[in-house]
Formats: structure tokens, sequence, C-alpha cells
């Protein structure tokens, strides 16, 4: 970990796809249809949180040097 930067290990990541294949099993299970949305939401949110993520490091990477050369 560095500078208040969490990094997932792969057990947590596995972990959090592990709980959304149980819901997708108890969605077949009960033939709920939701597999699709699952998958869909599940890749969508990893994404839009991995781009977050890199606009974030970029914005303040940006202030960290604005800081350095203005003084």
């Amino acid at each position: 970990m560095s500078a208040g930067v969490i990094d997932l290990s792969l057990w947590q990541l596995a972990l959090a796809l592990l709980l959304v294949a149980a819901v997708a099993i108890v969605s077949i299970r009960q033939a709920l249809g939701l597999e699709r949305d699952l998958l869909l939401g599940s890749i969508r949110t990893i994404v839009q949180l991995y781009g977050v993520g890199l606009i974030l490091a970029a914005v303040f990477a940006a202030a960290r040097w604005w800081c350095s050369s203005s003084s």
C-alpha cells in the first residue's frame, strides 16, 4: 500500500466475483433471468471504477506537480 492507495489482492477480487456468481446461481435456480444483467453490470462496474481511478491518479499527479513547481 502506498500513499493512501488501497490495493486489492487477488483473493479479495475473487471473493467479490464469487458473491456475484452466487447471485447468478440463485437467479438461474429461481429462473429469474438476471444473469445477463449481472454480467453486464459487473463488467460495467469494473470498467467505471478503473476509469475513475485512472482519472483521479492523473488529477493527483498534476496537483502534486503543480504544488511542487509553484513553490
